[in-house]
């Protein structure tokens, strides 16, 4: 599937208050739908910014991997992300999940 395919479909799926929880202890959901892509809530205070750019290029390597979604290849290209915030890595992978495509 083409990237615009499967953004469609992401946005068709995930919207406001759609459930991004890796763990039961966490209260991540859809906070907001942008232009540019999501934003969920990440602890108390905080957000994370999830853009389409940066869920366009999981997608790619996903693509490139079999349509299975590796952790180290979101590693790979946010590193700094990955090692401040590893929660992006399984929230993208959620985001996938939910939409149908992992």
């Amino acid at each position: 599937m083409e990237w615009e395919k499967a953004k469609e479909e992401i946005k068709k799926k995930v919207k406001v208050d759609t459930d991004v929880n890796t763990n039961e202890s966490n209260h991540r959901v859809v906070k907001c739908v942008c232009d540019w892509g999501y934003i969920i809530p990440k602890g108390k205070n905080s957000n994370m910014k999830v853009t389409w750019d940066m869920l366009e290029k999981c997608w790619n390597r996903m693509v490139c991997n079999g349509g299975v979604y590796d952790p180290n290849e979101f590693k790979k290209l946010y590193p700094n992300y990955a090692r401040n915030a590893g929660c992006y890595v399984h929230t993208i992978r959620r985001i996938f999940e939910e939409a149908g495509l992992a």
